[in-house]
Protein backbone atom coordinates (compact mmCIF):
# COMPACT_ATOMS: atom_id res chain seq x y z
CA UNK A 1 0.00 0.00 0.00
CA UNK A 2 1.41 3.56 -0.86
CA UNK A 3 -0.17 7.03 -1.45
CA UNK A 4 -0.45 7.50 -5.13
CA UNK A 5 -1.50 10.55 -7.03
CA UNK A 6 -4.50 10.39 -9.72
CA UNK A 7 -4.89 12.13 -12.64
CA UNK A 8 -8.66 12.45 -13.88
CA UNK A 9 -9.79 14.12 -16.90
CA UNK A 10 -13.36 14.70 -18.85
CA UNK A 11 -14.17 12.19 -21.35
CA UNK A 12 -17.67 13.43 -22.10
CA UNK A 13 -17.99 13.61 -26.07
CA UNK A 14 -20.13 16.63 -25.69
CA UNK A 15 -17.07 18.95 -24.37
CA UNK A 16 -13.95 19.21 -26.33
CA UNK A 17 -11.06 19.45 -24.17
CA UNK A 18 -7.91 21.38 -25.00
CA UNK A 19 -5.06 19.33 -26.96
CA UNK A 20 -2.55 19.73 -23.84
CA UNK A 21 -4.94 18.05 -21.44
CA UNK A 22 -5.64 16.00 -24.13
CA UNK A 23 -1.96 14.28 -24.48
CA UNK A 24 -1.83 13.80 -21.21
CA UNK A 25 -0.09 10.69 -20.22
CA UNK A 26 -1.54 8.38 -17.42
CA UNK A 27 -4.80 10.45 -17.25
CA UNK A 28 -7.92 8.47 -16.11
CA UNK A 29 -10.54 9.54 -18.58
CA UNK A 30 -14.33 10.50 -16.55
CA UNK A 31 -17.75 10.79 -17.66
CA UNK A 32 -19.55 11.93 -14.04
CA UNK A 33 -18.59 12.51 -10.42
CA UNK A 34 -20.28 8.94 -9.92
CA UNK A 35 -17.41 7.50 -12.66
CA UNK A 36 -14.56 10.06 -10.57
CA UNK A 37 -15.47 7.91 -7.18
CA UNK A 38 -15.41 4.69 -9.33
CA UNK A 39 -12.24 4.99 -11.13
CA UNK A 40 -10.73 6.31 -8.47
CA UNK A 41 -11.67 2.84 -6.30
CA UNK A 42 -10.37 0.91 -9.11
CA UNK A 43 -7.22 2.96 -9.14
CA UNK A 44 -7.16 1.95 -5.36
CA UNK A 45 -8.16 -1.02 -5.02
CA UNK A 46 -4.97 -2.79 -3.44
CA UNK A 47 -5.18 -0.53 -0.59
CA UNK A 48 -3.36 2.66 -1.90
CA UNK A 49 -4.62 5.91 -0.58
CA UNK A 50 -4.79 9.24 -2.97
CA UNK A 51 -2.25 11.80 -2.42
CA UNK A 52 -3.47 13.90 -4.80
CA UNK A 53 -6.40 13.72 -6.81
CA UNK A 54 -6.02 16.29 -10.05
CA UNK A 55 -9.27 16.61 -11.88
CA UNK A 56 -9.55 18.46 -15.27
CA UNK A 57 -12.42 20.09 -16.52
CA UNK A 58 -13.66 23.16 -17.93
CA UNK A 59 -14.71 25.81 -15.12
CA UNK A 60 -15.56 29.16 -14.53
CA UNK A 61 -15.99 31.45 -11.26
CA UNK A 62 -18.68 29.67 -10.52
CA UNK A 63 -17.53 25.91 -10.65
CA UNK A 64 -16.51 23.03 -12.90
CA UNK A 65 -16.82 19.84 -14.81
CA UNK A 66 -16.31 16.85 -13.53
CA UNK A 67 -16.99 15.07 -16.11
CA UNK A 68 -20.62 15.52 -17.70
CA UNK A 69 -21.73 16.95 -14.33
CA UNK A 70 -21.90 20.54 -13.61
CA UNK A 71 -20.23 20.94 -10.14
CA UNK A 72 -20.86 24.63 -8.27
CA UNK A 73 -21.64 25.42 -4.75
CA UNK A 74 -25.74 25.32 -5.50
CA UNK A 75 -25.64 21.70 -6.36
CA UNK A 76 -22.74 20.09 -4.87
CA UNK A 77 -24.64 18.41 -2.32
CA UNK A 78 -26.83 16.78 -4.77
CA UNK A 79 -23.57 14.39 -5.20
CA UNK A 80 -23.05 13.90 -1.32
CA UNK A 81 -22.68 10.14 -1.69
CA UNK A 82 -20.29 9.87 -4.16
CA UNK A 83 -18.14 12.27 -2.37
CA UNK A 84 -18.74 9.89 0.83
CA UNK A 85 -17.25 7.05 -1.75
CA UNK A 86 -14.08 8.67 -2.58
CA UNK A 87 -13.58 10.07 0.66
CA UNK A 88 -12.71 7.27 1.97
CA UNK A 89 -9.93 6.80 -0.71
CA UNK A 90 -7.79 9.43 0.61
CA UNK A 91 -5.08 9.47 2.95
CA UNK A 92 -6.40 12.12 5.50
CA UNK A 93 -2.77 13.11 6.34
CA UNK A 94 -1.54 14.95 3.09
CA UNK A 95 -4.24 14.69 0.39
CA UNK A 96 -5.36 16.94 -1.88
CA UNK A 97 -7.69 17.43 -4.84
CA UNK A 98 -6.67 20.02 -7.25
CA UNK A 99 -9.47 21.83 -9.04
CA UNK A 100 -7.86 22.78 -12.55
CA UNK A 101 -10.52 24.66 -14.19
CA UNK A 102 -10.30 27.93 -15.25
CA UNK A 103 -11.53 30.53 -12.79
CA UNK A 104 -12.81 27.89 -10.61
CA UNK A 105 -10.31 29.07 -7.66
CA UNK A 106 -12.91 32.04 -7.41
CA UNK A 107 -15.69 29.83 -6.16
CA UNK A 108 -14.40 30.14 -2.76
CA UNK A 109 -18.01 28.56 -1.79
CA UNK A 110 -17.67 25.26 -3.71
CA UNK A 111 -14.19 24.75 -2.53
CA UNK A 112 -15.05 25.10 0.70
CA UNK A 113 -17.52 22.79 0.76
CA UNK A 114 -15.74 20.28 -1.46
CA UNK A 115 -13.31 20.23 1.36
CA UNK A 116 -15.83 19.38 4.08
CA UNK A 117 -17.10 16.51 2.15
CA UNK A 118 -13.93 15.30 1.45
CA UNK A 119 -12.45 15.83 4.42
CA UNK A 120 -8.74 17.00 2.67
CA UNK A 121 -8.05 20.34 1.24
CA UNK A 122 -9.23 21.37 -2.04
CA UNK A 123 -7.36 24.03 -4.39
CA UNK A 124 -8.61 25.61 -7.26
CA UNK A 125 -6.86 28.64 -9.92
CA UNK A 126 -8.24 31.65 -9.78
CA UNK A 127 -7.47 32.62 -13.91
CA UNK A 128 -7.41 31.15 -17.04
CA UNK A 129 -5.20 28.09 -17.24
CA UNK A 130 -2.10 27.29 -19.54
CA UNK A 131 -3.07 23.93 -21.41
CA UNK A 132 0.42 22.49 -20.64
CA UNK A 133 1.27 24.14 -17.23
CA UNK A 134 -1.84 24.09 -15.64
CA UNK A 135 -1.97 26.26 -12.34
CA UNK A 136 0.86 28.30 -13.78
CA UNK A 137 -0.66 31.62 -13.85
CA UNK A 138 -2.58 33.63 -11.64
CA UNK A 139 -2.39 32.15 -8.20
CA UNK A 140 -4.77 29.72 -6.39
CA UNK A 141 -7.21 29.48 -3.33
CA UNK A 142 -6.50 26.92 -1.24
CA UNK A 143 -9.30 25.64 1.33
CA UNK A 144 -9.53 23.47 3.97
CA UNK A 145 -13.14 23.05 6.09
CA UNK A 146 -14.02 26.53 6.46
CA UNK A 147 -10.91 28.25 5.58
CA UNK A 148 -8.85 29.45 2.53
CA UNK A 149 -5.51 31.32 1.91
CA UNK A 150 -4.62 32.69 -1.09
CA UNK A 151 -1.45 32.99 -2.98
CA UNK A 152 -0.12 33.94 -6.26
CA UNK A 153 2.71 31.97 -7.49
CA UNK A 154 4.21 30.83 -4.19
CA UNK A 155 3.47 34.25 -2.27
CA UNK A 156 0.59 34.12 0.31
CA UNK A 157 -2.30 37.40 0.09
CA UNK A 158 -3.78 36.13 3.03
CA UNK A 159 -4.23 33.41 5.68
CA UNK A 160 -6.95 33.14 7.85
CA UNK A 161 -7.04 30.51 10.24
CA UNK A 162 -10.59 31.27 11.47
CA UNK A 163 -13.53 30.54 9.45
CA UNK A 164 -14.38 32.91 6.50
CA UNK A 165 -17.85 33.70 6.77
CA UNK A 166 -19.12 30.62 4.79
CA UNK A 167 -22.32 28.52 5.87
CA UNK A 168 -24.05 25.90 4.41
Amino acid sequence: MSNIDIYVIDSSPDIVMTVGRALAIGDIGISSVRNLAEQVGIACKGGDKVRELRISGHGSQYGQFIGGDWVCDVNIHEFALHWAKLKTYFDPSCGLVTMEGCKVGQAELLLVKMSHYLGVPVRGFRTFQNDFIPGDEGGETRCIYYSCTRTTKGHTLYDENATNGFSF
